[in-house]
This record gives C-alpha cells, sequence and structure tokens, in this order.
C-alpha cells in the first residue's frame, strides 16, 4: 500500500506530520503526486494559531 505524508494540526501551534496508508486505487482513479505544498497566510495560518473556530 502506498503512504502519503500528511500534516496535522493537533493543538494551537503544534504539528505532526504523519506517514499516512492511502486506499487502493479503483479502476477510475489516479493518483496525483504533489511536489510541494505551502501553509497559506489564510486559513492554515488561522487553524494553525487556533484562531479557526
Amino acid at each position: 500500500m502506498t503512504t502519503a505524508r500528511t500534516l496535522f494540526f493537533t493543538a494551537p501551534k503544534q504539528i505532526d506530520l504523519r506517514e499516512t496508508p492511502l486506499p487502493d486505487l479503483k479502476e477510475d482513479e489516479v493518483l496525483v503526486e504533489t511536489v510541494c505544498s505551502a501553509i497559506s497566510a489564510g486559513t492554515e495560518m488561522l487553524v494553525y494559531r487556533g484562531q479557526f473556530p
């Protein structure tokens, strides 16, 4: 089974990077690899700071 590195916001200003198993693909599905990603100054930073309801 393939895994993905997944970012979890566990508490204000705390994150956890985990290897998460991916489900097997169905015949009409594809797996897209993300080369890079960023935390936006909007929603993700509010969640990181604990300011998102």
